[in-house]
Protein backbone atom coordinates (compact mmCIF):
# COMPACT_ATOMS: atom_id res chain seq x y z
CA UNK A 1 0.00 0.00 0.00
CA UNK A 2 0.68 3.57 -0.07
CA UNK A 3 4.28 4.96 1.50
CA UNK A 4 3.88 2.59 4.37
CA UNK A 5 7.42 1.39 4.38
CA UNK A 6 8.60 4.30 2.64
CA UNK A 7 11.03 6.25 5.03
CA UNK A 8 10.56 10.27 5.07
CA UNK A 9 14.03 10.57 3.77
CA UNK A 10 12.69 8.32 0.51
CA UNK A 11 9.78 10.71 -0.10
CA UNK A 12 11.64 13.01 -3.03
CA UNK A 13 13.02 9.73 -4.49
CA UNK A 14 9.57 8.24 -4.59
CA UNK A 15 7.79 11.57 -5.86
CA UNK A 16 10.12 12.02 -8.29
CA UNK A 17 9.77 8.18 -9.32
CA UNK A 18 6.14 8.81 -9.78
CA UNK A 19 6.63 12.16 -11.90
CA UNK A 20 8.83 10.23 -13.95
CA UNK A 21 6.25 7.94 -14.95
CA UNK A 22 2.85 9.49 -14.75
CA UNK A 23 3.20 12.86 -15.66
CA UNK A 24 4.69 12.53 -18.88
CA UNK A 25 3.48 15.60 -20.97
CA UNK A 26 1.54 16.83 -18.32
CA UNK A 27 -1.01 15.27 -16.01
CA UNK A 28 -4.08 14.19 -17.25
CA UNK A 29 -6.28 14.71 -14.32
CA UNK A 30 -5.86 17.47 -11.64
CA UNK A 31 -6.74 15.42 -9.18
CA UNK A 32 -3.65 13.16 -9.60
CA UNK A 33 -0.90 15.83 -8.08
CA UNK A 34 -3.97 16.87 -5.30
CA UNK A 35 -3.99 13.26 -4.17
CA UNK A 36 -0.16 13.21 -4.45
CA UNK A 37 0.79 16.59 -2.75
CA UNK A 38 -1.67 15.23 0.31
CA UNK A 39 -0.54 11.69 0.80
CA UNK A 40 2.90 12.48 1.14
CA UNK A 41 2.01 15.51 2.84
CA UNK A 42 -0.28 12.91 5.50
CA UNK A 43 1.77 10.08 5.81
CA UNK A 44 5.59 11.13 5.10
CA UNK A 45 5.18 14.91 6.70
CA UNK A 46 6.42 16.40 3.57
CA UNK A 47 5.45 18.86 1.53
CA UNK A 48 6.11 18.35 -2.39
CA UNK A 49 4.99 20.28 -5.27
CA UNK A 50 4.25 17.72 -8.16
CA UNK A 51 3.59 20.37 -10.47
CA UNK A 52 7.69 21.84 -10.29
CA UNK A 53 9.02 18.34 -8.88
CA UNK A 54 11.92 16.79 -11.47
CA UNK A 55 11.64 13.32 -12.97
CA UNK A 56 14.12 10.82 -11.65
CA UNK A 57 15.76 7.86 -14.16
CA UNK A 58 14.27 4.01 -12.98
CA UNK A 59 18.02 3.13 -12.53
CA UNK A 60 18.30 5.97 -10.14
CA UNK A 61 15.57 4.98 -8.08
CA UNK A 62 16.49 1.13 -7.71
CA UNK A 63 19.37 2.04 -6.38
CA UNK A 64 18.13 3.99 -3.49
CA UNK A 65 14.74 1.79 -3.21
CA UNK A 66 16.53 -1.36 -2.21
CA UNK A 67 13.76 -3.34 -0.32
CA UNK A 68 10.73 -5.18 -2.11
CA UNK A 69 8.04 -3.59 0.03
CA UNK A 70 9.31 0.18 -1.11
CA UNK A 71 8.91 -0.75 -4.57
CA UNK A 72 5.91 -2.52 -4.69
CA UNK A 73 4.56 0.61 -2.58
CA UNK A 74 6.12 2.75 -5.40
CA UNK A 75 4.26 0.59 -8.23
CA UNK A 76 0.96 0.54 -6.25
CA UNK A 77 1.21 4.55 -6.33
CA UNK A 78 2.00 4.71 -10.11
CA UNK A 79 -1.07 2.28 -10.58
CA UNK A 80 -3.10 4.40 -8.60
CA UNK A 81 -2.58 7.56 -10.44
CA UNK A 82 -3.18 6.17 -13.49
CA UNK A 83 -6.44 4.71 -12.78
CA UNK A 84 -7.15 8.51 -12.62
CA UNK A 85 -7.20 8.96 -15.71
CA UNK A 86 -10.24 8.29 -18.43
CA UNK A 87 -9.03 7.28 -21.14
CA UNK A 88 -5.71 5.98 -19.91
CA UNK A 89 -3.06 7.06 -22.77
CA UNK A 90 -1.18 4.20 -23.94
CA UNK A 91 1.98 5.80 -23.29
CA UNK A 92 1.28 6.25 -19.55
CA UNK A 93 0.16 2.58 -19.40
CA UNK A 94 3.42 1.06 -21.20
CA UNK A 95 5.79 3.52 -18.67
CA UNK A 96 3.88 2.41 -15.73
CA UNK A 97 4.05 -1.48 -16.56
CA UNK A 98 7.92 -0.84 -17.73
CA UNK A 99 8.57 1.08 -14.51
CA UNK A 100 7.39 -2.33 -12.77
CA UNK A 101 9.30 -4.63 -14.90
CA UNK A 102 12.20 -2.62 -13.88
CA UNK A 103 11.78 -2.95 -10.57
CA UNK A 104 11.03 -6.40 -10.53
CA UNK A 105 7.14 -5.87 -8.88
CA UNK A 106 4.66 -8.42 -10.30
CA UNK A 107 1.41 -6.54 -8.96
CA UNK A 108 -1.95 -7.92 -9.94
CA UNK A 109 -3.55 -4.70 -10.68
CA UNK A 110 -1.40 -3.79 -13.79
CA UNK A 111 -3.38 -6.84 -15.56
CA UNK A 112 -6.39 -4.94 -14.50
CA UNK A 113 -5.43 -0.99 -15.67
CA UNK A 114 -4.08 -3.09 -19.00
CA UNK A 115 -7.34 -4.33 -19.62
CA UNK A 116 -9.09 -0.73 -19.34
CA UNK A 117 -6.14 1.08 -21.19
CA UNK A 118 -7.44 -1.50 -24.16
CA UNK A 119 -10.95 -1.12 -23.48
CA UNK A 120 -11.59 -4.27 -22.93
CA UNK A 121 -14.27 -4.00 -20.29
CA UNK A 122 -15.67 -7.14 -19.61
CA UNK A 123 -12.27 -8.82 -19.63
CA UNK A 124 -11.36 -6.29 -16.56
CA UNK A 125 -14.59 -7.25 -14.74
CA UNK A 126 -13.59 -10.75 -14.82
CA UNK A 127 -10.13 -9.83 -14.12
CA UNK A 128 -10.65 -7.91 -10.99
CA UNK A 129 -12.53 -10.03 -9.25
CA UNK A 130 -10.58 -13.03 -10.39
CA UNK A 131 -7.79 -11.63 -8.91
CA UNK A 132 -9.16 -9.62 -6.06
CA UNK A 133 -8.70 -11.04 -2.48
CA UNK A 134 -12.40 -11.78 -3.02
CA UNK A 135 -11.20 -14.18 -5.56
CA UNK A 136 -8.80 -15.64 -3.14
CA UNK A 137 -11.41 -15.77 -0.35
CA UNK A 138 -13.78 -17.24 -3.12
CA UNK A 139 -11.32 -20.05 -3.76
CA UNK A 140 -10.95 -21.15 0.00
CA UNK A 141 -14.84 -22.92 -0.55
CA UNK A 142 -14.90 -26.57 -1.77
CA UNK A 143 -18.14 -25.68 -4.19
CA UNK A 144 -16.89 -22.54 -5.57
CA UNK A 145 -15.91 -24.31 -8.93
CA UNK A 146 -18.96 -25.89 -9.30
CA UNK A 147 -20.77 -22.73 -8.80
CA UNK A 148 -18.60 -20.36 -11.19
CA UNK A 149 -18.51 -23.19 -13.79
CA UNK A 150 -22.67 -22.76 -13.50
CA UNK A 151 -23.26 -19.29 -13.19
CA UNK A 152 -20.15 -17.41 -14.18
CA UNK A 153 -18.65 -14.72 -13.11
CA UNK A 154 -21.48 -13.48 -10.70
CA UNK A 155 -20.05 -16.46 -8.52
CA UNK A 156 -17.38 -14.41 -7.96
CA UNK A 157 -19.33 -11.74 -5.78
CA UNK A 158 -23.19 -13.20 -5.30
CA UNK A 159 -25.04 -15.74 -4.06
CA UNK A 160 -26.09 -17.57 -6.93
CA UNK A 161 -27.38 -20.62 -4.79
CA UNK A 162 -29.14 -19.90 -1.63
CA UNK A 163 -27.34 -21.37 1.55
CA UNK A 164 -29.60 -21.35 4.76
CA UNK A 165 -26.83 -22.61 6.67
CA UNK A 166 -24.78 -19.81 5.80
CA UNK A 167 -27.43 -16.76 5.72
CA UNK A 168 -28.28 -18.62 9.46
CA UNK A 169 -24.89 -17.85 10.41
CA UNK A 170 -25.12 -13.90 9.25
CA UNK A 171 -28.77 -13.35 10.74
CA UNK A 172 -27.74 -14.46 14.05
CA UNK A 173 -25.79 -11.84 14.65
CA UNK A 174 -29.11 -9.80 15.16
CA UNK A 175 -28.67 -11.52 18.60
CA UNK A 176 -25.00 -9.85 19.34
CA UNK A 177 -25.03 -7.43 22.79
CA UNK A 178 -25.86 -3.81 21.72
CA UNK A 179 -22.87 -1.75 21.10
CA UNK A 180 -21.05 -5.11 20.09
CA UNK A 181 -19.38 -5.18 16.29
CA UNK A 182 -21.83 -8.02 15.47
CA UNK A 183 -25.33 -6.30 16.29
CA UNK A 184 -23.43 -2.97 14.96
CA UNK A 185 -22.85 -5.37 11.39
CA UNK A 186 -26.56 -6.26 11.50
CA UNK A 187 -27.97 -2.71 11.78
CA UNK A 188 -25.42 -1.73 8.68
CA UNK A 189 -27.71 -3.98 6.76
CA UNK A 190 -30.85 -3.73 8.11
CA UNK A 191 -31.15 0.26 7.65
CA UNK A 192 -29.63 -0.55 4.09
CA UNK A 193 -32.28 -3.18 3.54
CA UNK A 194 -29.29 -5.28 2.38
CA UNK A 195 -30.02 -9.69 2.54
CA UNK A 196 -27.46 -11.51 4.38
CA UNK A 197 -24.96 -13.45 2.47
CA UNK A 198 -26.16 -17.24 2.16
CA UNK A 199 -29.58 -15.71 0.37
CA UNK A 200 -30.76 -15.25 -3.17
CA UNK A 201 -29.06 -12.38 -5.15
CA UNK A 202 -27.36 -11.27 -2.11
CA UNK A 203 -23.60 -10.51 -1.87
CA UNK A 204 -21.29 -13.70 -1.27
CA UNK A 205 -19.55 -14.12 2.33
CA UNK A 206 -15.87 -13.00 0.40
CA UNK A 207 -17.50 -9.78 -0.51
CA UNK A 208 -19.17 -9.64 3.14
CA UNK A 209 -16.08 -9.68 4.49
CA UNK A 210 -15.56 -6.06 3.62
CA UNK A 211 -18.35 -5.36 5.34
CA UNK A 212 -17.17 -5.96 9.32
CA UNK A 213 -14.38 -3.33 8.20
CA UNK A 214 -17.16 -0.74 7.18
CA UNK A 215 -18.65 -0.98 10.37
CA UNK A 216 -15.19 -1.17 12.82
CA UNK A 217 -13.79 2.08 10.61
CA UNK A 218 -17.02 3.56 10.54
CA UNK A 219 -17.67 4.38 6.95
CA UNK A 220 -20.26 4.21 4.79
CA UNK A 221 -21.49 3.03 1.53
CA UNK A 222 -21.75 5.78 -0.43
CA UNK A 223 -19.07 6.25 -3.46
CA UNK A 224 -16.76 8.22 -0.89
CA UNK A 225 -17.22 6.05 1.19
CA UNK A 226 -16.69 2.83 -0.52
CA UNK A 227 -13.86 4.82 -1.20
CA UNK A 228 -12.60 5.36 2.15
CA UNK A 229 -13.08 1.74 2.74
CA UNK A 230 -11.05 0.21 0.66
CA UNK A 231 -8.22 2.61 1.31
CA UNK A 232 -8.25 1.76 5.09
CA UNK A 233 -8.34 -1.79 4.07
CA UNK A 234 -5.60 -1.80 1.55
CA UNK A 235 -3.00 -0.02 4.22
CA UNK A 236 -4.82 -2.82 6.81
CA UNK A 237 -3.22 -5.79 5.41
CA UNK A 238 -0.81 -7.26 3.29
CA UNK A 239 -2.71 -9.64 0.99
CA UNK A 240 -1.89 -9.96 -2.26
CA UNK A 241 -5.26 -8.69 -5.00
CA UNK A 242 -5.95 -5.83 -1.72
CA UNK A 243 -4.74 -3.09 -3.79
CA UNK A 244 -6.56 -3.97 -7.31
CA UNK A 245 -9.68 -3.62 -4.65
CA UNK A 246 -9.04 -0.39 -4.15
CA UNK A 247 -8.28 0.35 -7.66
CA UNK A 248 -11.11 -0.87 -8.81
CA UNK A 249 -13.04 1.37 -6.58
CA UNK A 250 -11.33 4.00 -8.20
CA UNK A 251 -12.01 2.80 -11.50
CA UNK A 252 -15.95 3.27 -10.36
CA UNK A 253 -16.14 6.22 -8.38
CA UNK A 254 -13.64 8.59 -9.25
CA UNK A 255 -12.70 7.66 -13.10
CA UNK A 256 -15.29 5.89 -14.21
CA UNK A 257 -13.26 3.64 -16.89
CA UNK A 258 -15.23 0.68 -15.35
CA UNK A 259 -18.57 1.75 -15.70
CA UNK A 260 -20.46 -1.12 -13.63
CA UNK A 261 -19.58 -4.09 -11.71
CA UNK A 262 -21.09 -7.31 -10.89
CA UNK A 263 -22.70 -5.44 -7.77
CA UNK A 264 -22.61 -1.60 -8.73
CA UNK A 265 -24.42 -0.40 -11.81
CA UNK A 266 -23.18 2.83 -13.32
CA UNK A 267 -22.09 4.94 -10.57
CA UNK A 268 -21.67 8.83 -10.38
CA UNK A 269 -17.93 9.56 -11.08
CA UNK A 270 -15.40 12.52 -9.61
CA UNK A 271 -15.91 11.37 -6.09
CA UNK A 272 -12.20 12.02 -4.88
CA UNK A 273 -12.42 15.27 -6.86
CA UNK A 274 -15.10 16.45 -4.87
CA UNK A 275 -14.30 18.98 -1.83
CA UNK A 276 -12.58 17.22 0.83
CA UNK A 277 -12.46 13.25 -1.38
CA UNK A 278 -8.57 13.76 -1.24
CA UNK A 279 -8.71 14.10 2.44
CA UNK A 280 -10.97 11.47 2.93
CA UNK A 281 -8.59 8.95 1.57
CA UNK A 282 -5.28 9.85 2.99
CA UNK A 283 -7.24 9.61 6.21
CA UNK A 284 -8.51 6.78 5.53
CA UNK A 285 -5.32 5.17 4.41
CA UNK A 286 -2.90 6.51 7.54
CA UNK A 287 -6.10 4.47 9.85
CA UNK A 288 -5.66 1.36 8.35
CA UNK A 289 -1.72 1.60 8.09
CA UNK A 290 -2.28 2.55 12.15
CA UNK A 291 -3.53 -1.00 12.46
CA UNK A 292 -1.77 -3.41 14.57
CA UNK A 293 -3.02 -6.52 13.08
CA UNK A 294 -4.04 -7.71 9.16
CA UNK A 295 -7.90 -7.28 9.27
CA UNK A 296 -7.93 -9.95 6.37
CA UNK A 297 -5.59 -12.65 6.71
CA UNK A 298 -5.56 -12.78 10.45
CA UNK A 299 -9.02 -11.78 12.14
CA UNK A 300 -12.12 -14.00 11.84
CA UNK A 301 -14.82 -11.30 12.87
CA UNK A 302 -17.28 -13.78 14.04
CA UNK A 303 -15.04 -14.60 16.52
CA UNK A 304 -15.08 -11.09 17.91
CA UNK A 305 -19.00 -10.73 17.33
CA UNK A 306 -20.01 -10.16 20.18
CA UNK A 307 -17.43 -7.86 21.80
CA UNK A 308 -17.73 -4.29 22.12
CA UNK A 309 -17.30 -1.71 18.73
CA UNK A 310 -14.93 0.61 20.60
CA UNK A 311 -12.98 -2.19 22.26
CA UNK A 312 -12.49 -3.90 19.27
CA UNK A 313 -11.21 -0.30 17.87
CA UNK A 314 -8.91 0.01 20.95
CA UNK A 315 -7.75 -3.60 20.54
CA UNK A 316 -6.61 -2.67 16.78
CA UNK A 317 -5.22 -0.06 17.79
CA UNK A 318 -7.62 1.71 15.09
CA UNK A 319 -7.26 5.69 15.63
CA UNK A 320 -11.19 7.85 15.48
CA UNK A 321 -11.90 9.87 12.92
CA UNK A 322 -10.19 13.22 13.03
CA UNK A 323 -12.91 16.56 13.92
CA UNK A 324 -12.27 17.91 10.00
CA UNK A 325 -13.43 14.49 8.20
CA UNK A 326 -16.53 14.23 11.03
CA UNK A 327 -17.10 17.59 9.79
CA UNK A 328 -16.96 16.80 6.20
CA UNK A 329 -18.86 13.36 6.66
CA UNK A 330 -20.50 12.99 10.03
CA UNK A 331 -22.47 9.95 8.67
CA UNK A 332 -20.53 6.79 8.55
CA UNK A 333 -21.29 3.24 9.00
CA UNK A 334 -24.44 3.19 11.31
CA UNK A 335 -26.14 6.80 10.65
CA UNK A 336 -27.37 7.17 7.32
CA UNK A 337 -27.82 11.00 6.03
CA UNK A 338 -31.62 10.15 6.15
CA UNK A 339 -31.72 9.73 9.56
CA UNK A 340 -30.99 12.86 11.16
Amino acid sequence: MFLIHTPPEHAEIVARAVVSACRLDGWHSPVQPKLLRTLFNRLLGQDLDFEKIEPLSPAEVAATLRTPAEREELIHLMVAIEILCNPIPQRLERSVAQWARTLHVNERALIYTRDLARGALSKAVHDFYRLHWIGDLDRRSPEFEKLLRHAGDKAYALTVEADAAEAARWTALSSCPQGSIGRGLWEFYEMRGFKVPGELGSVNAAVAQHDWEHVLADYGTTPMGEIEVFSFQTSATRTPGAMLGLVGVLALFESGLMPASLIVSPPERHNLSAPGGVERMAEAVARGAACNSDLLLDVDFFQHANEPLEEIRARFAIPPKSPSILELDPFGALKLPSSG
